[in-house]
């Protein structure tokens, strides 16, 4: 599922909202609990306990961020370009309409 394919298919608010929820979770839960075994995982192998623990959660912060603001960013770029063909087109027939 790519990122624009909520916004192509009509759906309810609800489906919407689910979707994005399930998003930011997977964005959030998904680095959080893969950077957490990997720093618990080097802090048992060069015996560094919670160096590397500590890094790979600030990681993961970092990544969770620029995922959920990609996202975002894109978000707002579509929902633009909707209310542009919406604007558009209500001018198309507001004009039409005048003839």
């Amino acid at each position: 599922m790519n990122d624009d394919s909520l916004l192509r298919k009509p759906h309810s608010v609800r489906q919407l909202a689910l979707g994005m929820a399930a998003y930011s979770s997977a964005s959030v839960f998904g680095p959080l609990v893969l950077f957490i075994f990997l720093g618990i995982f080097l802090d048992k192998r060069f015996n560094t306990s919670p160096i590397f623990l500590l890094l790979s959660v600030a990681a993961a912060f970092v990544l969770t961020n620029f995922l959920l603001f990609k996202k975002v960013r894109l978000l707002i770029r579509k929902f633009n370009e909707l209310d542009e063909k919406k604007k558009s087109a209500t001018a198309d027939v507001k004009s039409v309409n005048q003839l």
